[in-house]
């Protein structure tokens, strides 16, 4: 007879019919000794088609706020479930840049993903301010971020929140790059119908669905670089001392 193995943390990737890419970020640990809570933290894609079955278990697990990183467009014509909840708090904040990169050629180019992230740590300070004064709410989490693929803009906010509370930037890093392993050929599928809708190219903009660990941390020594390291940076755009406390509290368990 085969003795259950019980597992040792909860399973990161959530896969909830209608999604692609939701997971969880807790289980890291910090430069000082630290743990991200689990379940408390989630990030994905686009929440438009979340089965009621998906909804339930969300809401179930304690889901308390929803933030929705995509341009009004986005939202018209792929609307989030839970926009009209009255279980679940609903924030949705633009992080695209503007102007919008993606209507820009440049971004084809092998470095466009690059200067996308770049734009949105410049041009968008007040919508991330926005996002994590947000959270920094209490009773704000269990919170679920989201933008399209849950990669690039959720990849930032993800970023920024991970090496606020400590995590090194290996780490953060390598968690974004896991998005590569849920975006698959269904994925990608519907990503070329959206895009060539757009009138886009599709062989050339297929590489922007790429997420090597290399670009998250390029885009962290940037940040390290120009602005002194992402707490520096989070002060800069207007994040104060008791929010950093309440984001920390929030997301580090008691040990």
């Amino acid at each position: 007879m085969t003795t259950p193995v019980t597992p040792t943390a909860p399973a990161r990737h959530l896969p909830l019919p209608g999604t692609y890419n939701v997971r969880d970020v807790g289980g890291y640990q910090t430069r000082d000794g630290r743990v991200v809570r689990w379940r408390t933290l989630l990030r994905g894609d686009s929440l438009h088609r979340l089965s009621e079955e998906g909804q339930a278990y969300l809401i179930g697990a304690g889901l308390r706020t929803i933030v929705d990183l995509r341009r009004d467009e986005e939202l018209a014509t792929a609307p989030n479930v839970f926009v009209a909840s009255d279980r679940v708090r609903y924030l949705q904040v633009s992080l695209s840049p503007n102007p919008i990169v993606a209507n820009d050629r440049a971004e084809i180019e092998p470095d466009g993903l690059a200067r996308t992230y770049r734009a949105i740590v410049d041009g968008r300070q007040a919508e991330l301010l926005a996002v994590l004064r947000d959270l920094a709410r209490l009773d704000a989490f269990p919170a679920l971020v989201h933008c399209t693929a849950g990669k690039d803009r959720t990849g930032i906010v993800v970023a920024l929140l991970l090496a606020l509370v400590r995590v090194d930037h290996v780490t953060i890093a390598e968690d974004y790059a896991l998005s590569a392993t849920y975006l698959t050929d269904e994925y990608f599928t519907d990503a070329r119908a959206r895009a060539e809708a757009a009138g886009r190219d599709w062989a050339q903009y297929q590489h922007l669905l790429g997420c090597p660990a290399e670009l998250m941390r390029t885009t962290l020594a940037d940040i390290e670089e120009r602005f002194g390291g992402v707490e520096a940076y989070l002060r800069q755009v207007g994040l104060i001392d008791d929010e950093f406390q309440a984001l920390r509290s929030a997301l580090l368990d008691e040990r």
